[in-house]
């Protein structure tokens, strides 16, 4: 049986025959300079299967996917995944925590256990997505993937097929404006459902799962960006 546990933000845990993969586990605590928190607290049972989980995938070093502050509760009996790079500096930081670290390029894929493999593909400069495939299925996880053309769509189509899930961020992560320009945020969250909803015809998933969106502005001197974020009820109509 495979089992989807949905975390916090931008964070998953998939289970088959008690073989675990979990992503981006952003689990408290404020990020970018105290001004990013989450919406609602991590459950300590969520918290609990983090650490049981086998793998654990980072796919950049933002500190809502990547947050060292977050990594003490893992240890020796995980193994991290993180994209190849040039200065492996993540990877470095990763193996003072484990000596279980997997740095896999373009090509490679983890064969997590029968039926249930794993790909990471770098995506412009600091970014990545993944592949999962489990039971027969496919799950794309473009998290905060900025696509801004066609041709990085079809590059996607071509090396995912065809997609059953998929996971991705409905809002923004800067609001570009000053405190008095609501209609300049208003414009700009519009104009990320718009861009969502070409992606996902262009993919043509069966299921969307909106995430990575999943916290708000929480320093006074940006609190105001709140006022046009969209929210989940406002994404899945």
């Amino acid at each position: 049986m495979t089992k989807f546990e949905f975390v916090n933000h931008s964070s998953f845990i998939i289970t088959k025959n008690n073989v675990s993969l979990a992503t981006d586990p952003w689990i408290e605590g404020s990020v970018f300079n105290k001004s990013w928190d989450l919406l609602a607290a991590t459950p300590e049972s969520s918290k609990k299967n983090l650490i049981n989980s086998n793998f654990i995938w980072f796919s950049h070093e933002h500190p809502d996917h990547f947050n060292p502050k977050n990594l003490g509760i893992f240890s020796d009996k995980n193994t991290f995944i993180f994209q190849k790079t040039k200065d492996r500096r993540v990877v470095n930081y990763l193996s003072k925590i484990s000596k279980h670290v997997l740095e896999p390029s373009v090509n490679d894929t983890i064969n997590l256990s029968e039926d249930f493999s794993f790909r990471v593909i770098p995506f412009q400069y600091l970014d990545s997505f993944s592949i999962i495939k489990v039971d027969n299925k496919t799950i794309l996880n473009l998290n905060d993937c900025d696509i801004k053309k066609d041709s990085q769509l079809q590059y996607i189509k071509k090396i995912c097929g065809d997609v059953d899930i998929m996971l991705v961020q409905f809002s923004y992560a800067i609001g570009n404006s000053n405190i008095e320009d609501t209609a300049i945020r208003k414009k700009l969250a519009h104009s990320i459902l718009d861009k969502l909803s070409y992606n996902i015809s262009y993919i043509n998933p069966k299921i969307v799962i909106p995430f990575a969106s999943y916290c708000y502005f929480s320093n006074y001197n940006n609190f105001y960006l709140n006022d046009s974020i969209n929210k989940i009820g406002t994404c899945i109509k």
